[in-house]
């Protein structure tokens, strides 16, 4: 997500909603629905950033907080901008 120039805040804040696999992820589409000053936009997003997030939502399918609207879960639910940065770092 690095490649988008979204914020932290707009990465942690993604739900599901905001993305459509058949659709949006083909054409490399993000939806922010609360950017900066309240604003939403649509994000294009690039192939391998689009794939890490289809490969993200078949691996949280077996998440037992799945049915969770947020896009990134912990243990705890939904994961935080300080945890997600944290999670970039290190990998």
């Amino acid at each position: 997500m690095l490649e988008t120039g979204m914020r932290p805040g707009e990465v942690a804040a993604l739900q599901t909603r905001d993305l459509n696999p058949g659709v949006d992820l083909t054409h490399g589409l993000v939806h922010v629905r609360y950017g900066k000053g309240g604003r939403g936009r649509v994000v294009p997003i690039g192939p391998a950033a689009s794939r890490a997030l289809s490969q993200h939502l078949a691996l949280r399918h077996g998440h037992r907080l799945a049915e969770s609207a947020d896009l990134w879960l912990g243990d705890q639910g939904k994961s935080s901008r300080t945890h997600l940065r944290e999670s970039v770092v290190t990998h």
